[in-house]
């Protein structure tokens, strides 16, 4: 059997419990908006894109509105509180890490979450420096009305 090289290893859940943070900023962020949800709402989006859980909320409320404008408000949020230490790191990542290193295998991050958004979690965390390797979710930005 061949001897293993890498540890790829997953962002949320796995490295930070950013799950009680994304619930907090898509409260605060709703809120802002006037949008009525319930715990349930967002509890049922764990794992899941914002932009179907915002679409289905705003129709709910009679009110058409732009997803991805409203997913980047809501990233704001999120990483704003990240920036303010409310992330926590998952115990036992550190030693994952460091234990793996000590094996001479290669660290990588792969996640679904966007790039700036991992590069804020690790940072957040102290792990960024650690995990410089990072496949990461690729959204396409608008410009001038088109997709690119």
């Amino acid at each position: 059997m061949p001897a293993l090289a890498a540890l790829l290893l997953d962002l949320d859940g796995t490295l930070v419990d950013s799950e009680p943070c994304h619930i907090k900023a898509h409260d605060i962020f709703l809120k802002r908006q006037g949008i009525s949800f319930t715990q349930q709402d967002l509890l049922n989006n764990i794992g899941l894109g914002d932009g179907d859980l915002y679409t289905t909320l705003a129709k709910r409320a009679g009110r058409t509105i732009d997803a991805a404008a409203w997913m980047d408000e809501k990233t704001e949020v999120l990483l704003d509180m990240y920036r303010r230490g409310e992330l926590p790191m998952q115990a036992g990542a550190p030693e994952l890490i460091d234990q793996a290193k000590a094996l001479g295998w290669t660290c990588m991050v792969v996640t679904s979450s966007e790039r700036r958004v991992a590069a804020a979690s690790l940072t957040a965390v102290g792990l960024a420096e650690r995990l410089p390797m990072r496949i990461c979710l690729h959204i396409l930005r608008r410009t001038s009305g088109r997709r690119r």
